[in-house]
């Protein structure tokens, strides 16, 4: 087995090697042997890698140093290892240990013998080490132990440590087996300080007291959670909102955050907000709503308004509103509005009046605008009165991909195989 520069892998040509004064030959050393399999024999000559003066040589032989030690099999002999590592001057080699040893005491050390690790590397100065303690816990279950640890890495002063933590902490808390005692914790983190700890508390902190909360409550503590400053933190509890079922007794609060002056905000409201009114309020009041949302000049907002009303059902009630999105001066909107539209005319218009609207929407020259009104019109079943018009389009279309799913509506119309070749 060749080790590097033809020297063949032994213990006395390693030696040799890293006796070189040149640095970068012994971070060679140390990456070329990143790349072999079985070190155990080369324990030493990894172990002196890792106590060089130079941090580019120690980096490189870690992960062998770390990997091999593991492969000795005897848990006893690797956690000690791990510990010389952890004790190690170095910051580089004390950090790079961390991930392992806190993998290792969590599967030989009891609770309290963990904690008191824990306890005791949190302690070191070098911010880097709890931040590799924080990812590290978040690999392992069952931390209920150590939430002292954990709310202390999460009020460090340190950003990287405390969004590092955030996520196992909040984790743990939903362990607890006492719901109040979850509200109580998670309440708390709402008001922290960092706001990257509020945006990571907001949806488990929505579930719970839509769980725990009669909906006067939480109409209260919504009200009083959206008046925050910043727009980051009222679109995360939009988007935790969304995830709610039942939102009837609580339109007051969609009603501002459609309204909301951030945009990202209010893009969030807007789907539940239009499923919300179309269960709770009648048609009559529902069109002035829309009437009134549409005329905004923010073309996102209609956008997102149109999108909306294509996951409804039944909108013949609102046909006036998709003919005001079919002619909207943004060409996103117009496109969007496309398949409700289609749908909805097609429910309620007779073929002799349907005709003349598909002709016109029709000669409109973007490919993409008549290929999603070809698309819409084949999601409907029955065609018949408008096959004149698509043996029409078929000969004058010149893009393939229209032409395409006009060929796809005829053929299943006449369930014939006239237009086939247009397919191949």
């Amino acid at each position: 087995m060749t080790f590097l520069f033809g020297c063949t892998m032994t213990l006395s040509c390693g030696y040799d090697m890293i006796e070189e004064e040149d640095w970068r030959v012994k971070q060679e050393i140390a990456i070329a042997l990143n790349e072999q399999e079985d070190l155990k024999e080369f324990l030493s000559i990894l172990k002196e890698l890792i106590e060089n003066k130079y941090g580019d040589v120690r980096i490189a032989a870690i992960p062998s140093y770390i990997k091999t030690i593991f492969e000795t099999k005897n848990p006893e002999e690797v956690l000690l290892r791990l510990e010389e590592l952890i004790e190690n001057k170095y910051d580089d080699v004390r950090i790079a240990a961390i991930p392992s040893y806190i993998k290792i005491i969590f599967e030989t050390k009891n609770p309290k013998e963990i904690l008191l690790i824990l306890e005791k590397l949190i302690e070191y100065k070098d911010w880097r080490v709890k931040q590799e303690i924080a990812i590290a816990l978040n690999e392992q279950k069952d931390l209920k132990e150590f939430l002292p640890i954990l709310k202390e890495l999460i009020e460090n002063k340190y950003d990287d440590i405390r969004l590092a933590a955030i996520p196992v902490y909040i984790k743990t808390i939903l362990e607890i087996k006492n719901p109040k005692e979850i509200s109580l914790i998670l309440k708390e983190l709402i008001k922290n300080e960092d706001r990257n700890v509020r945006l990571a508390a907001i949806p488990s902190y929505i579930k719970i007291i839509f769980e725990t909360k009669n909906p006067k409550e939480i109409s209260l503590i919504l009200k009083e959670l959206i008046k925050k400053e910043d727009w980051r933190v009222r679109e995360k509890i939009t988007i935790a909102l969304n995830e709610q079922k039942d939102f009837k007794k609580f339109l007051p609060i969609l009603e501002k955050l459609i309204k909301d002056e951030d945009y990202n905000v209010k893009s969030v409201a807007i789907p539940v907000y239009i499923k919300t009114i179309l269960e709770t309020k009648k048609p009559k009041e529902i069109l002035p709503i829309l009437e009134k949302l549409i005329k905004k000049e923010d073309r996102n907002v209609r956008e997102k308004i149109t999108i909306a009303l294509n996951e409804q059902e039944d909108l013949k009630e609102f046909l006036s509103i998709l003919e005001k999105l079919i002619k909207d001066e943004d060409y996103d909107v117009r496109l969007e509005a496309i398949p409700s539209y289609i749908k909805t005319i097609l429910e309620t218009k007779k073929p002799k009046e349907i005709l003349p609207i598909l002709e016109k929407l029709i000669k409109k020259e973007d490919r993409n605008v008549r290929e999603k009104i070809i698309i819409a019109l084949n999601e409907q079943k029955d065609l018949k009165e408008f096959l004149p018009i698509l043996k029409k389009l078929i000969e004058e279309e010149e893009d393939w991909r229209v032409k395409q799913e006009i060929a796809i509506a005829l053929n299943e119309q006449e369930k014939s195989k006239e237009f086939l070749p247009i397919l191949e």
